[in-house]
């Protein structure tokens, strides 16, 4: 009787044993999985946020269109006034229909100020998607999870490669189009991109009056965040510019930048050009 108590009493402690064991590889288990587990979480809220930050860009960009097409509208109403009216009027028209099937403005600058009043109000559309991205890239480049960080730069380029059309800046990425200054001269301005790196950041030659003989080139440090582009001369390798500095935007394939300009011989003057990738 006693050899069966005994027996009993060691299978029961065998048990509890067990039980114990497979409790703390459990616990250690989960303590091991906590981090993975919440950068899961982290990761499902992150999308969960940008979802709803895309459907905002897309319901305003939406009401940005119908406002620019309405803008349109008064343009070609105050152009019926002038004395060339009907030329103008027709390049307008044409230009508003441009706008409404491709979200484009034409290349030659004549609704240059339409083109700036709609890429504001988009950038300050995107710039709630564009922080989000920001604060993902940062936290991740502090805690150096570098497969994280390719992750999500991976998403970043994705989404404005949808939203904005945009194809990521790399290497020997080429603009070419005209720059036009404030008496109304236009010159062929081309930028060339030299280096990028994962941030945004690049390095460019920018040739003024690209195709003429002596024309003037310099070297640009810059950045482009979402559509947003910003440079500055950083050495001037031809000409006489003591400084250059320029920002605008990006979207599709046509770069738009407006410019600051100093060289030795004038005083500081401004500019824009229209670029386009190709």
């Amino acid at each position: 009787m006693s050899w069966h108590r005994t027996r009993l009493i060691g299978l029961h402690s065998n048990s509890f044993r067990s039980q114990c064991q497979s409790l703390c590889w459990m616990l250690l288990a989960i303590l091991a999985l906590a981090p993975f587990l919440n950068r899961m979480v982290h990761a499902n809220e992150f999308g969960d946020k940008l979802d709803r930050l895309v459907e905002k860009f897309e319901e305003r960009k939406g009401k940005l269109d119908e406002q620019m097409l309405r803008r349109f509208d008064q343009v070609i109403v105050a152009a019926s006034r002038s004395a060339d009216s009907s030329e103008l009027k027709l390049n307008l028209a044409k230009a508003k229909v441009t706008f409404e099937l491709t979200s484009q403005f034409p290349d030659d600058g004549s609704c240059i100020e339409l083109q700036l009043e709609y890429l504001k109000e988009l950038s300050n559309a995107y710039s709630p998607i564009q922080r989000a991205f920001a604060t993902e890239i940062d936290s991740y480049s502090r805690r150096n999870e570098l497969a994280r960080l390719q992750q999500i730069l991976g998403i970043r380029s994705a989404m404005e490669r949808r939203l904005l059309k945009i194809e990521p800046l790399s290497e020997q990425t080429k603009f070419r189009g005209t720059k036009t200054n404030q008496t109304g001269r236009s010159v062929p301005w081309h930028l060339v991109v030299d280096s990028v790196s994962s941030t945004g950041a690049f390095e460019a030659t920018i040739d003024d009056n690209k195709g003429v003989r002596g024309n003037w080139r310099f070297k640009a440090i810059g950045k482009r965040e979402g559509f947003q582009v910003s440079f500055t001369m950083s050495k001037c390798l031809r000409g006489h510019f003591t400084a250059v500095q320029a920002s605008g935007y990006l979207l599709g394939n046509t770069l738009v930048v407006e410019i600051r300009e100093r060289d030795k011989k004038r005083k500081p003057y401004s500019a824009v050009a229209i670029m386009n990738r190709f």
